[in-house]
């Protein structure tokens, strides 16, 4: 055994079954349509109102802090058990590893503590975490290295919450974050229940606009495989929609029905196929995120909208 494949994770093997796992497909937030429905945009009816369209996953977004109770939590994550609908969470973007600042390594600390434990409340499989910032740092290396520092004090905190959620660090779509993807990797590198948000827009914005064809995806997960293990590339969370990029990275995002912006979704739909993936794929297409992901889940093959099967 090599080095490397001795640092690799060895996850518990998953019950053999002649059913081949699927892609689950939702969205982040609550978009228009949801708000716009009988159910009103109330988190808690997320879970009924995707479910009736077709889709299968929801990210809460926790993004300006985490203030929801435990008890709407439980609510949340019952009726995600009830409609079949896998849960994930965001923590706030105030989250900065990288800080030079002890006390918002402190309050960092404590958001992603929060975060696990709503994740755990809800039954979430994995916290997204933004890892932080190159400011105040004199290169790029200095801030994940105190990204690394701070990360392990987190993880001996956080273990005495819920051992059994994930923690996904994501890619970042502005230079200036710590979030490149061989930055992820690293980041991943460092404890089993790390596992990489793979944001291939972020991604594509950070690279000024490299496409994402079969070589681009290709690429991208052997990396991942190569560098944390297979079982390690399974439980990858993914984010995925079209985003507008300028020199600094991400400016904003888009949606699929404007095709001068990418990344498209065939080649990636096809890229989940010729690897034999069945992440979570959660879309932030703007103000759209609903029908992105459904165009998605039909161009793999899955239900479409109300969960009829193509050609039914």
């Amino acid at each position: 055994m090599t080095s490397d494949e001795s640092n690799l994770v060895s996850f518990p093997r998953k019950r053999e079954s002649s059913l081949k796992p699927v892609p689950r497909f939702g969205v982040a937030g609550n978009p228009p349509n949801f708000k716009k429905s009988a159910d009103r945009g109330e988190s808690t009816r997320a879970p009924h109102w995707l479910a009736a369209i077709g889709l299968d996953a929801y990210e809460y977004e926790a993004v300006h802090g985490v203030t929801m109770t435990d008890e709407r939590a439980r609510t949340l994550g019952e009726a995600a058990r009830a409609h079949g609908i896998v849960l994930s969470v965001h923590a706030p973007y105030y989250t900065n590893l990288a800080s030079l600042d002890p006390g918002t390594v402190a309050n960092s600390i404590r958001h992603l503590r929060q975060s696990v434990y709503l994740a755990a409340m809800m039954g979430a499989r994995v916290v997204v975490l933004h890892p932080g910032w190159h400011k105040g740092h004199t290169t790029p290396a200095t801030a994940l290295d105190r990204c690394l520092d701070t990360l392990s004090t987190a993880l001996v905190e956080i273990e005495e919450t819920d051992g059994e959620v994930l923690i996904a660090p994501e890619t970042c779509g502005l230079k200036a974050q710590v979030g490149s993807l061989d930055e992820i990797l690293v980041l991943c590198a460092l404890h089993p229940r790390l596992v990489p948000c793979l944001d291939f827009a972020h991604i594509h914005a950070r690279a000024n606009g490299r496409p994402f064809d079969d070589a681009a995806f290709d690429d991208v997960f052997s990396r991942v495989e190569r560098t944390l293990g297979r079982e390690k590339l399974e439980r990858a969370h993914i984010h995925y929609y079209p985003v507008e990029y300028a020199d600094r990275g991400e400016r904003c995002h888009h949606a699929f029905n404007e095709p001068e912006f990418g990344p498209r979704p065939e080649p990636f739909i096809a890229a989940l196929h010729r690897w034999n993936l069945a992440p979570t794929v959660i879309c932030e297409s703007r103000d759209k995120q609903d029908v992105d992901a459904l165009l998605m889940k039909r161009l793999y093959g899955g239900k479409g909208e109300k969960g009829k099967q193509k050609g039914e």
